[in-house]
């Protein structure tokens, strides 16, 4: 964890100090993460390993330092909770809520602004004001959308499931997964996000 960070970084820590009362846990942390690069953290237990992953995750915070990340972070957390008749769909709905919901704006903005253009008949200054308005916000919602990718989110979710080797069966309940399956479903859940940081 001894390199600096460089121009073009996902995640970029300098310098990170963590503690409790009477107990420094970490100190003089650095590193960064480029596109694309993968770095494992390895350590006995009690040496910092989760503390350090809290604080990237934003759930803790530092002592001193500076964590800076470029996008959004997905975490797949270590405990895994199984709510009753969850299944594998679920995880999968869950990790495409936010293309789902940019896509659900898209189509409503798309829809402001037709009715708008068959409200011809209103004062001219207002349609034109409002037309202008609705104009931004379907740009506005296209570009959020093209940038996340929505039109291949589901297939994304579907090559993750397949990628992590977790079942891809929908239908099928959580508990009737091993630990490790479950852990796997809500892996690849997480990377179909498309985050620019995966925990």
């Amino acid at each position: 964890m001894g390199r600096a960070p460089s121009a073009q970084v996902h995640l970029a820590v300098r310098d990170l100090a963590v503690g409790y009362p009477g107990r420094a846990v970490l100190a003089g942390v650095t590193f960064s993460a480029a596109p694309g690069e993968r770095i494992g953290l390895v350590g006995e237990n009690g040496t910092g390993k989760t503390t350090l992953l809290r604080v990237l995750a934003g759930d803790l915070p530092a002592t001193s330092g500076e964590v800076r990340v470029s996008g959004s972070v997905a975490v797949v957390a270590q405990d895994l909770d199984v709510p009753s008749g969850a299944t594998v769909g679920d995880v999968v709905a869950e990790a495409l809520a936010g293309p789902r919901a940019l896509l659900a704006e898209l189509e409503e903005a798309t829809a402001d602004l037709d009715r708008i253009a068959r409200g011809a008949g209103d004062d001219a200054d207002d349609a034109d004001a409002a037309r202008h308005a609705a104009q931004r916000r379907l740009a506005e919602a296209l570009g959020a959308a093209e940038r996340a990718s929505v039109w291949d989110a589901d297939r994304r979710a579907d090559e993750a499931l397949t990628r992590f080797g977790a079942p891809r069966d929908v239908l099928r309940a959580l508990e009737t997964l091993s630990v490790g399956e479950r852990y796997r479903v809500r892996r690849a859940g997480r990377s179909a996000e498309r985050a620019a940081v995966l925990l």
